[in-house]
């Protein structure tokens, strides 16, 4: 998120009001944090090569308003995460500095990213699998048996 001075800009003319009545000042100091939060813990978490994936699955294809990979997928993790409407999401970015592109861009940009959404978590999640032990002995004989017409004593089963 690019903190810029829209936020503090608001806030100073009155026309953002928060619940907590926060200054500029404030809400400013608020938004530096939350970037480097990102930066520091969840960037890092990232497969190695997520950007590269945004432009092969087309997700990221140039540089307009949204600068970086990474704004948008913290933006479609917000609107995804969130409970709001893609109005409400629209304003959230520009407010907190993201992008000021209209709701068909933004709706567009969650469209497009879905593949790579995708390819990311399914890469957080993926699990390697074990290292296994070469085996010294040969591997122990399995006997299969057809119990479809197995007699035992007191009773009939077939």
């Amino acid at each position: 998120m690019r903190c810029n001075t829209s936020t503090a800009t608001l806030a100073a003319k009155g026309r953002l009001t928060t619940k907590h009545h926060k200054s500029a000042d404030q809400l400013t100091q608020e938004c530096i944090i939350q970037d480097e939060r990102w930066e520091k813990e969840v960037l890092p978490k990232l497969p190695a090569d997520w950007e590269e994936q945004a432009k092969i699955n087309k997700a990221f294809q140039r540089k307009r308003e949204i600068a970086r990979a990474s704004l948008l997928l913290r933006a479609v993790l917000a609107y995804v995460l969130g409970v709001m409407s893609v109005r409400e999401w629209s304003a959230w970015a520009v407010l907190v500095g993201l992008a000021n592109i209209s709701e068909a861009a933004w709706r567009k940009r969650l469209r497009t990213s879905s593949a790579w959404v995708f390819w990311v978590f399914s890469q957080l999640v993926a699990v390697s699998p074990p290292a296994c032990a070469p085996r010294t002995n040969p591997p122990a004989r399995v006997l299969l048996i057809d119990a479809t017409r197995l007699r035992h004593p007191g009773g009939d089963w077939g």
